[in-house]
């Protein structure tokens, strides 16, 4: 018999925590069985992934689950070995991607003879998720190690696998304490845990992976190649610069991970303007491989610099570019010496010590944004998904009152619209003006903002009997409108002759992403600092913008213990997933 526990439609903070809360009980933050080796003894995606109880909190492609080398490849299995023989209850085996390619579930007996728990065709459920195979009362199966078997060409994608608890019939529970498997994508080469810097110091995904002569000689999801922060998400950009100016004749993109997502390449003009080189759908190729896009022997475009740009929707999965070449019309050829991009894999769960979550992307100007803060309404949408997201601004507090956000363009322009791209909340709009070339605000409009779907614009549309040329717009909000964070992506300035442009510089009457007066504690700068601070009120602010309120406890191994208001109720959290934990008084030095 096997029966489902989907956790995935559990939404806000529950759906962060809930596994690990079902795991204390009174003051203790021990769980039951051993504890896991610290991430740093772990190779990411291997089978020691699996041991412990769970880490991987999200659904998803995961380094903290265990992974095949190949996806849809066909038979693999992952064995698990427990301290304690127990006559088996039930195994629960958390799934965290692609659930549904599981067939067989055995266990080994003390003679190594293979016995049957279970056979059949997994169903498909919502990951994380729990399939839990019980063995009937009638049977009596001693044993210490479990085999997991899989086809993974029945699902498509990773089939990830997380932790498998071992449940005893007359009740304990314990955790693998080893694990071996038939393959691992950790045998790819992908660095450890703490994912070092790759040679020449370049972070691992980050855009100056695109720089230099191709070094990623497999194809797949390997750190030598730039990838953007999120995959499946929409539009991103790669822009890359060369040592010379070049009279342009070819651009070859390597791609090493999901190609055909390429949808334009321009080159930038000496005087800043892009001119597009090819726009479309790329169509697709073998990996490692490039894309070629030939300028026309005709067309003289004179350039050190090209975009790139991506819609990551279009192929699912991650799309990696590992370096880009310019040839000249010459024979010529060179390879990018500076890259910068829409966002990067390298920034994920990275903070800024000043407060607020960070390594978010880079503005217009190549500087690292703080989460929620006001650049990070500058230059195109980077948020495609609704919801509380570090890569739009918010105001410091919701539900405040009157808030401002203001945004500087790079060239004035005879204004016919602005459109304001909100992906959270929308509503709270109140007012929108631009500033003439004599510094004066002129209101392009007033009044309460129509509801509309988000992420979506609200458009305001100019006076054509009220002209104004500007290269600044200020977008007034009342916060009490609307409940919850009122957050904004983009502003785009649009003139009377179709052109556009994206806000280059923001400023805010508040952040969320400004300094305030708490203390803020860096997981990776300093993972063992929880230790600090003494049993405090804290607020945890997870990734993904989920919040945890209560008194810390303590810290061991990977996980903090918070207390609520109910003093029988601990809550364990991850510590992989804490972007920043504020306190009422940061602790004496």
């Amino acid at each position: 018999m096997a029966r489902l526990h989907g956790v995935c439609g559990v939404r806000g903070v529950v759906g962060a925590v809930v596994w690990l809360a079902a795991l204390s009980f009174g003051q203790g933050i021990d769980v039951v069985g051993p504890r896991p080796p610290m991430p740093g003894a772990r190779r990411n995606w291997g089978p020691e992934q699996a041991t412990g109880a769970p880490d991987t909190l999200e659904g998803g492609d995961r380094p903290t689950a265990w992974a095949a080398r190949m996806p849809d490849s066909g038979p693999e299995w992952l064995q698990l070995d427990y301290d304690r023989e127990v006559t088996i209850g039930e195994v629960r085996i958390r799934e965290t991607c692609g659930a549904g390619a599981i067939t067989k579930v055995t266990a080994l007996l003390k003679d190594n003879k293979e016995v049957g728990l279970w056979e059949g065709r997994e169903p498909p459920m919502p990951t994380p998720g729990v399939f839990a195979v019980t063995v009937d009362k009638e049977r009596n199966v001693p044993a210490k190690s479990v085999i997991v078997y899989f086809d993974t060409t029945l699902v498509p994608g990773w089939n990830q696998i997380d932790a498998v608890q071992l449940v005893a019939r007359d009740g304990p529970e314990q955790w693998a304490s080893r694990a071996t498997a038939s393959s691992t994508y950790a045998a790819q080469g992908v660095p450890q845990a703490s994912v070092p810097p790759t040679a020449g110091g370049k972070r691992p995904w980050g855009p100056e992976q695109a720089t230099g002569e191709p070094d990623t000689f497999e194809a797949g999801h390997i750190p030598t190649a730039w990838a953007p922060l999120s995959r499946d998400r929409g539009a991103k950009w790669l822009q890359v610069e060369f040592p010379n100016e070049a009279s342009a004749a070819e651009i070859a993109i390597r791609e090493t991970c999901g190609p055909g997502t390429v949808v334009k390449v321009t080159a930038t003009l000496k005087d800043g303007t892009e001119e597009a080189l090819w726009e479309g759908r790329e169509p697709g190729h073998d990996l490692p491989g490039s894309f070629v896009v030939f300028v026309p022997k005709d067309k003289e475009v004179v350039t050190r610099s090209v975009k790139i740009y991506l819609d990551s929707g279009l192929v699912a999965g991650w799309n990696e570019i590992d370096a880009v070449r310019l040839v000249a019309k010459d024979g010529t050829g060179q390879w990018a010496s500076k890259a910068t991009a829409s966002s990067s894999f390298a920034d994920r769960g990275r903070v800024l010590p000043y407060g607020g979550m960070g390594g978010v992307g880079v503005d217009p100007f190549g500087r690292p944004m703080r989460g929620y803060a006001p650049e990070q309404a500058t230059g195109e949408p980077n948020t495609l998904e609704a919801g509380d997201r570090p890569t739009a601004w918010a105001s410091r507090m919701p539900n405040g009152g009157p808030e401002w956000l203001k945004l500087g363009f790079g060239k004035e322009a005879d204004v016919a619209e602005v459109r304001i791209r909100e992906t959270n909340a929308p509503g709270a709009i109140t007012k929108v003006s631009a500033f003439g070339k004599d510094g004066k605000e002129q209101v392009l409009w007033q009044g309460r903002e129509p509801d509309h779907e988000f992420p979506g614009d609200f458009v305001v549309a100019v006076d054509k009997e009220k002209p104004i040329t500007s290269k600044s717009v200020k977008v007034y909000l009342d916060t009490a409108l609307v409940g919850g964070w009122n957050e904004i992506d983009a502003v785009r300035l649009v003139a009377r002759d179709g052109t556009g442009q994206w806000a280059e510089t923001a400023t805010a009457s508040s952040s969320y992403g400004q300094p305030g007066p708490v203390a803020v504690y860096d997981r990776f700068a300093d993972p063992d600092g929880f230790n600090e601070l003494g049993e405090v009120p804290v607020k945890v602010r997870l990734e993904g913008g989920q919040t945890v309120e209560g008194t810390f406890l303590r810290s061991r191994g990977e996980f903090i213990a918070i207390r609520q208001e109910d003093p029988r109720r601990t809550l364990l959290i991850n510590k992989r997933k804490i972007v920043f934990v504020e306190v009422a008084e940061p602790p004496a030095p």
